[in-house]
């Protein structure tokens, strides 16, 4: 794991590595100037911060640095996102900094990613319309009114129609239903 992340660090930023390794600033033009880099003791780039004195791990507290384009990261997210059950991009992106990564441009290349997931384009996609049954011949047909018509009744309900001070007026209700 060490050996795949140092080479992909070592082809990715070079002239990085190079600089912080010999105690020289990063430039100003760098993607990483932001982070506050710096190399670990396992020789790999780490996110910099002001979490070192908190009680949490190396891999979260110090991140390894990992660049957005190369086909290492592309597994590491499609691993996650796979963890976490096509989840989306926010438990995606969670996943992948718990374990102790830092992907450069993460959001848009796990969303990209998640884009193109044929499972969660198929959990996401569009809602099917339904098509509409033919109508029935004795809807089509010309006919008298009320010719096909159903009636229900239902009821009674006594429903307080008013409360007044010796007590309340009590009515029943009852309810139809026609259709057609």
């Amino acid at each position: 794991k060490m050996a795949i992340l140092r080479a992909v660090q070592t082809t990715a930023y070079a002239d990085e590595l190079r600089r912080l390794e010999s105690g020289q600033p990063i430039p100003r033009s760098s993607p990483l100037q932001t982070l506050h880099p710096f190399v670990g003791k396992d020789s790999l780039l780490r996110v910099g911060g002001r979490l070192e004195k908190a009680k949490l791990s190396t891999g979260e507290t110090h991140p390894v640095i990992i660049p957005g384009k190369c086909y290492v990261t592309t597994l590491l997210i499609r691993h996650y996102h796979e963890v976490v059950r096509h989840q989306g991009r926010h438990f995606t992106e969670g996943a992948i900094r718990a374990a102790g990564f830092w992907v450069l441009g993460g959001k848009r290349f796990i969303s990209s990613l998640i884009y193109h997931c044929v499972t969660c384009r198929r959990l996401r996609g569009k809602l099917q319309e339904q098509i509409m049954a033919d109508l029935p011949a004795d809807r089509l047909s010309t006919s008298p009114p009320f010719t096909y018509v159903g009636l229900d009744v239902f009821g009674p309900w006594t429903v307080t129609a008013r409360k007044t001070r010796g007590g309340q007026a009590n009515s029943k209700r009852w309810a139809v239903i026609f259709t057609y």
